[in-house]
């Protein structure tokens, strides 16, 4: 008899213990009824289209702030998709004249840039949102909470994917004035304003709701279409704006965005509770929050995307997972409801056997299947639904999530689509944040509670070891650098080794600072690869803290990295994000 184990999660030992030691882990079975059960009973409705500075708060008159899709993430760190969308959008905003200005004052600060889950928002791929824009607006009338999303702008080169071209800024310019006022006097009109029935007969026809939504566009538009007709508007802005729609077979996924973000809000905040309730990405970093861990992000850089690329593009030029849309695997749907959408599979890749197999799987990490989004080809069961983190961790499955690919570079596009799957370090580090009682109301615990200890490697947030911090009760304290005085080698691409040097040919090594409780140290010592050790580490600051050093003999032979200033920076350059 041969076994095959590994520890849960693809975590040190200490993580199992996590999951499997009921007194130390804070979520129960009735936090997850209860949020299960709110996302389960929402009712979201089309309420209007507006400007997003006269629906989110963060958005009004005289802000200058742009929503981006994703975990938060500095102007330096963005994909070239993310900068140059949020570029674009800073000239349609009249903030700056030409895009050279536009990027000088994203980088200055002058704008601030925040995700748009952060405001009650979602948006697709780049995820761009700014003042002027219009929004759609979705209530969930069972507990009144709103979601809003941007307007889908059709394929080819648009902003979404980094385009900011004149004629791309024209087309911005034409959706904020006559379409939005058409539209809007449309979803004021509509004789039903529901969204789950449309959604539902959406999955009996062949649409999935994520990558492909041709049904629900087709349902939507023939409500529009009778509103307008009953309206006084003029027949020409009638003719544009349906003509629009009916040539966007996308047109109706920013809706879907906006019900299901009004689904999951309904469910967050559910002390105690593991489902998680937002899965976004921001071409570097996949994000996660879960109902109990309140308004704080668990990240891990992005996997890549499994896909077919268009005729002179692959992989070499795709950027990382990029977007808000992962809000509809989120809510049971996309990746999760492939069974219902044979045809995807010619989009994202696979056979139709596989995306079935998909839907089945999901049901293994998820607290139930959702009644109102039903199945044919699973002989109308639910789609799997409720994501539970305890179980992906324990399982092993990730969820999966079927996605556009934009290229890395501002401007080109999309250039395929595929399947991905989020990242297994997001959840163990919530899952070991939610065991140790971290939800939003819980402070960060000072740095005077614990020994500061200096992390640069496997052992900073969402890499491989970082569970180990979180089952020790580290908490992140701050973004550091040592003075330049050390120099850094990757052993074997699995980690780094840190070695301060007197001969004046260091660096200053970006680093993370935790707070550890005395008694954690040793396990996490323990647990380290063979060669480290922890020691003194002077930071640029010029305070001295604890942290992880390599050995002088573990870096002879191995590939010295100190260029790249960092661990992080060198996983870029290796990964090419």
């Amino acid at each position: 008899t041969h076994l095959c184990w590994a520890p849960p999660g693809a975590a040190a030992a200490a993580f199992g213990c996590i999951l499997a030691c009921p007194g130390g882990f804070a979520p129960t079975a009735d936090a997850n009824r209860i949020a299960y059960n709110r996302y389960l009973t929402a009712q979201p409705q089309l309420a209007d289209l507006v400007l997003a500075k006269d629906a989110i708060a963060g958005l009004a008159e005289g802000e200058r702030r742009i929503l981006h899709s994703g975990p938060p993430i500095a102007w330096a760190d963005m994909c070239g998709p993310q900068q140059g969308a949020i570029a674009g959008a800073i000239l349609y905003e009249g903030w700056a004249g030409s895009l050279k200005a536009a990027g000088k004052l994203a980088a200055s600060g002058g704008v601030a840039l925040e995700p748009c889950n952060e405001h009650g928002a979602v948006g697709p791929m780049a995820g761009i949102i700014s003042p002027s824009m219009p929004v759609w607006v979705v209530e969930n009338t069972d507990r009144g909470n709103r979601a809003f999303c941007n307007l889908n702008e059709g394929l080819g080169k648009v902003l979404r994917f980094g385009a900011n071209s004149p004629d791309v800024i024209e087309r911005l310019r034409w959706l904020g004035s006559e379409f939005f006022a058409t539209m809007q006097v449309a979803v004021r009109s509509l004789a039903d304003h529901s969204l789950k029935p449309l959604m539902a007969q959406a999955l009996h026809m062949g649409d999935e709701l994520h990558n492909r939504n041709a049904a629900a566009s087709g349902l939507l538009f023939k409500r529009l279409t009778l509103a307008l007709l009953a309206s006084r508007l003029g027949s020409p802005a009638i003719q544009r704006a349906l003509a629009f729609v009916a040539g966007n077979d996308h047109f109706f996924l920013n809706i879907s965005m906006a019900a299901c973000k009004s689904m999951s809000d309904a469910a967050h905040g559910v002390p105690g509770s593991s489902m998680v309730t937002v899965m976004a990405r921001n071409g570097v970093n996949f994000g996660i929050r879960l109902s109990g861990t309140g308004d704080r992000w668990f990240q891990a850089p992005a996997n890549p995307v499994n896909g077919l690329y268009f005729p002179g593009y692959d992989v070499k030029d795709a950027a990382a997972d990029l977007g808000d849309s992962a809000i509809t695997e989120t809510n049971g749907l996309g990746g999760f409801a492939m069974a219902a959408s044979p045809a995807i599979v010619q989009f994202v890749g696979g056979t139709p056997a596989e995306a079935t197999a998909n839907s089945r799987r999901m049901l293994s990490i998820t607290l139930g299947s959702n009644p109102a989004f039903t199945l044919p080809q699973l002989n109308f069961g639910g789609t799997p639904a409720g994501i539970d983190a305890r179980l992906v961790a324990d399982s092993g499955v990730l969820p999966i999530i079927n996605t556009g690919i934009a290229h890395r570079l501002a401007g080109v596009g999309q250039i395929g689509a595929g399947i991905t799957t989020a990242p297994m370090a997001c959840f163990n580090e919530a899952i070991a944040a939610l065991a140790a009682g971290l939800d939003a109301s819980t402070p960060e615990p000072a740095s005077g509670t614990g020994v500061l200890l200096a992390v640069n490697g496997t052992l900073m947030r969402g890499l491989k070891l970082n569970p180990n911090m979180l089952a020790a009760g580290a908490t992140f304290v701050r973004e550091a650098a040592t003075e330049p005085a050390y120099r850094l080698w990757t052993i074997n691409d699995d980690h780094p080794a840190m070695i301060r040097v007197t001969d004046g040919s260091g660096v200053a090594v970006s680093l993370e600072v935790w707070s550890v409780p005395a008694a954690g140290l040793a396990g996490i010592l323990l647990a380290e690869p063979p060669g480290l050790a922890i020691g003194k580490v002077r930071l640029a600051d010029g305070s001295t803290v604890l942290g992880v050093l390599g050995e002088n003999a573990l870096v002879e032979g191995q590939r010295e990295i100190t260029a790249h200033g960092g661990w992080r920076s060198y996983i870029k350059s290796k990964t090419g994000a």
